[in-house]
């Protein structure tokens, strides 16, 4: 997939997680959103940015940060897993700190920091797995002409 069909099939479905996305439509997403988000992050946050200037940077990197989700969720898809998956490390760690910090138990941070890390090279894994070449439950193959699985 072209660098620009890549980034154009992701804003096209950046709006809804369904379907599938190869490896190239994800390494090209990565690759272009992900630097738009912390350069727009670094504008909005600047102390001496105008308003008229921060309130645009901040909504384009929310639109970037959707992008790179949804994009996140249908390879995921791709390799036949739920696009859940994604949000599992942020998960663990998320509740893990919450308890920790009602309880007070700092170990308990470190144990569920540890176990989102070995979440978070699983979750790496599956995204960088090679696509199933057959239909699965979300879709055809990327690129894939119907016929052919008829």
């Amino acid at each position: 997939m072209t660098p620009v069909a890549a980034i154009s099939t992701s804003l096209r479905h950046a709006w809804h997680a369904s379907g599938r996305a190869p490896r190239s439509e994800l390494y090209w997403t990565l690759g272009v959103f992900v630097p738009a988000y912390w350069l727009l992050d670094r504008i909005a946050e600047a102390p001496a940015t105008p308003a008229l200037i921060a309130w645009p940077a901040w909504a384009a990197g929310i639109v970037a940060f959707v992008v790179v989700v949804s994009t996140l969720i249908r390879r995921m898809h791709d390799v036949g897993h739920s696009g859940w998956v994604v949000l599992l490390p942020a998960g663990i760690l998320f509740g893990a700190f919450a308890f920790a910090f009602s309880v007070g138990l700092t170990a308990l941070m470190l144990i569920g920091g540890f176990a989102a890390f070995i979440c978070l090279i699983v979750v790496l894994s599956c995204l960088t797995a090679p696509s199933d070449p057959a239909p699965n439950r979300y879709g055809l193959p990327p690129g894939a002409a119907p016929e052919a699985f008829a």
